[in-house]
C-alpha cells in the first residue's frame, strides 16, 4: 500500500532515476510506485518528455555549433592555402624573371665588343664613365664637370698585368684634361674594374629566393624600350638597392634611382641617380688612337 509519503520520496528521485543515477534498489522502488500510481506516472511522463526535448535542443546546439566551428575552420584554411599558393606563385614568378635577366646580363657581360656609357647628375655635378672594349684592348673615359672645374681622364689600356675578385691591373697611359691644363701619365701601373655587373646576379638558389621574396618588380617602358623596374633586390653587385630600370632584351641596367647609404666615418651621402646607354660590335681601331703626346705635359 502506497502513502502520500511514498509519492514525494518518488517525485523528488525522478529526475536522478530518468538519468539512471538510482541504486538497483531504489530503481526498483519507483518503478513498482509507477506501476501502481497514476499521478506519480504522469509527472514521470511529463518530466522524461521535457528532459528528452531540452536534451535534444542542447545536442542541436551542439552540431549546430560544430557545424559553424568547422565551417569557419575550412574557411580559414582555405584562405591559408590560397594566400600561399599566391605568396608561391608571385615568388617564383620573380625568381624567373630576376634568373632569366641575370642569364641574359651573363651574355652581355662575356661580349668582347662593346661600347657603355654611364651618366650621373647631382647638385650640379655631371659625372660621365666611358668604356669601349674589343677584345684585350680597353678605353676608359672618365668626366666630371660641375660649375666651376672640369676634368676629363682617359685611360688606354696597354696589357694586363694581374687580376683578381677586386678587378685587374694594367699598364696604361692615362690622359688628363682639366683646368690646369692637359697632362699625361705613361706607363702607370693601374688597378681598374673595368667589367659590366650583372646587378641581379645571386651565388645560389637560396639567395634568389630570399632576394626574390622581397623584391618588387614591375613591368613599363623607360627611353621606349621594355624594361622592369626592381627594387629592394639586396644582390652583392646591385647598386642601386632603391630601385633599377632593367632592360628586358639584355638584362642590363638602363637608369638606377639615387639613395641614401652611410659613409665610413657615420655620416649620410647620397648615390646619384644614374642613366646607362650600350652599343655593341661598334668598336674599332680608331677608338684606341692615343692623342697626340706632343700636347701634354709628360709626368711620370
Amino acid at each position: 500500500m502506497k502513502g502520500k509519503n511514498d509519492c514525494k520520496i518518488v517525485q523528488d528521485l525522478l529526475p536522478n532515476y530518468i538519468d539512471n543515477l538510482t541504486s538497483e534498489e531504489t530503481s526498483d522502488f519507483i518503478k513498482n510506485h509507477l506501476a501502481h500510481c497514476n499521478n506519480c506516472n504522469e509527472i514521470y511522463n511529463k518530466m522524461n518528455l521535457k528532459l528528452k526535448d531540452n536534451t535534444e535542443k542542447s545536442t542541436n546546439k551542439e552540431i549546430n555549433f560544430f557545424k559553424k566551428y568547422n565551417k569557419r575552420l575550412f574557411l580559414l584554411k582555405l584562405i591559408i592555402v590560397i594566400i600561399l599558393i599566391l605568396f608561391i606563385t608571385f615568388t617564383a614568378r620573380k625568381m624567373v624573371i630576376i634568373s632569366n635577366l641575370s642569364s641574359k646580363a651573363e651574355n652581355i657581360i662575356n661580349s668582347d665588343n662593346y661600347h657603355s656609357i654611364e651618366y650621373g647628375y647631382n647638385y650640379g655635378q655631371y659625372q660621365k664613365t666611358e668604356k669601349y672594349q674589343m677584345g684585350d684592348k680597353i678605353k676608359l673615359i672618365l668626366s666630371n664637370i660641375n660649375n666651376e672645374n672640369f676634368e676629363t681622364i682617359t685611360i688606354y689600356t696597354k696589357e694586363k698585368i694581374s687580376e683578381d675578385n677586386y678587378g685587374s691591373r694594367y699598364l696604361a697611359n692615362i690622359y688628363v684634361k682639366n683646368n690646369q691644363g692637359q697632362t699625361a701619365y705613361l706607363n702607370q701601373n693601374i688597378g681598374i674594374m673595368v667589367e659590366l655587373q650583372d646587378v641581379l646576379q645571386t651565388e645560389n638558389i637560396w639567395e634568389l629566393f630570399k632576394n626574390s621574396i622581397i623584391s618588387s618588380i614591375t613591368s613599363t617602358k623607360i627611353n621606349g624600350k621594355s624594361c622592369y623596374f626592381i627594387s629592394n633586390f639586396n644582390g652583392y653587385n646591385n647598386f642601386y638597392p632603391a630601385g633599377v630600370y632593367i632592360d628586358k632584351e639584355i638584362g642590363m641596367p638602363l637608369s638606377a634611382v639615387s639613395y641614401e647609404m652611410d659613409t665610413l666615418d657615420g655620416t649620410k651621402t647620397y648615390e646619384t641617380p644614374k642613366e646607362f646607354l650600350y652599343e655593341f660590335n661598334t668598336v674599332k681601331e680608331d677608338d684606341f688612337i692615343e692623342p697626340n703626346i706632343e700636347e701634354y705635359k709628360i709626368n711620370n
